[in-house]
């Protein structure tokens, strides 16, 4: 898919009303507003990272979204070990299926994360 095909369809959903929430937010903004898929991400609401470093003084052991899924949600990690950083090796199917596997992980965790924060 081209680039100014695919910024139209991420466009509307970056820039939305809708609450954002993201594990370590800034660094997937930049993935998306610095390469140009997006212009902007409105209403970024809230950061997994951010709640997991506030509920446990930055001692955890990892601030990283695989492993916060296994240590707190109790899963598996999503990417199988995979090196994210070699993403342009996989096949799109299989970049899509953990980057879905991805934004359902962080909703759950931002879930827990924020409600443990409330309380």
């Amino acid at each position: 898919m081209r680039k100014d095909e695919t910024r139209a369809l991420f466009t509307p959903v970056f820039s939305s009303d809708a609450d954002k929430w993201a594990f370590n937010g800034s660094f997937d903004e930049e993935g998306v507003i610095c390469a140009g898929w997006t212009p902007e991400v409105y209403r970024r609401s809230g950061d997994g990272m951010l709640a997991l470093v506030a509920l446990g003084n930055a001692r955890h052991e990892s601030l990283k979204l695989e492993k916060a899924v296994v240590d707190i949600l109790n899963l598996p990690q999503g990417w199988d070990g995979q090196d994210k950083s070699r993403m342009r090796e996989l096949s799109i199917s299989e970049v899509a299926r953990g980057a879905v596997r991805d934004a359902c992980h962080t909703f759950a965790l931002c879930t827990v994360l924020h409600a443990r924060l409330a309380r």
